[in-house]
């Protein structure tokens, strides 16, 4: 498979100082390709390049840092599905549902509009609520975003859990 550069100059790998415009972008980004009944299936920031442009004047700023144009290009589709099935190029299907909770993992990732803080706080109605009605003692439950590969937990012989992110 081949594609275009991400952008005629310039481009980064997406990080946590992502600007409100460039979240926006990249919440755009999704949304298209869901709009095309396509599922990305591996949500993570190495997956997200943010193009960069070179300002006009460049010999006048020799090292300094390159100006972002913000535009994302989202990449790595080796766990993708779509809606309707294409067996023959090995995408699986998935369902509406899917897409539902891929765009969740975006703007939890992204902290998009306060997304971290709503599901933190789901998760614990959550964990509430099933440790309230389990007779066998609170369960662990974790926000939408919160994927056992992107952080690091510890817990203790009271159940209280630690997570730190990588």
């Amino acid at each position: 498979m081949a594609m275009e550069l991400p952008h005629p100059h310039s481009w980064r790998v997406a990080d946590r100082s992502l600007s409100s415009d460039e979240k926006r972008a990249i919440v755009d980004a999704y949304a298209q390709i869901h709009a095309r009944g396509v599922l990305h299936g591996d949500v993570a920031l190495r997956h997200i390049l943010i193009g960069m442009s070179i300002p006009q004047n460049f010999h006048r700023f020799l090292r300094l840092a390159l100006g972002r144009d913000g535009k994302p290009t989202i990449i790595n589709f080796r766990r993708a599905a779509c809606l309707r099935p294409a067996m023959k190029i090995g995408l699986g299907g998935c369902s509406t549902h899917e897409f539902q909770l891929e765009m969740r993992q975006v703007k939890f990732l992204l902290d998009y509009q306060g997304a971290r803080e709503f599901e933190y706080e789901l998760a614990t109605k959550c964990r509430s609520a099933t440790g309230m009605n389990a007779r066998e003692g609170p369960s662990l439950v974790f926000p939408v975003g919160l994927a056992l590969h992107d952080c690091a937990m510890t817990a203790d012989t009271n159940i209280r859990v630690s997570v730190s992110h990588k």
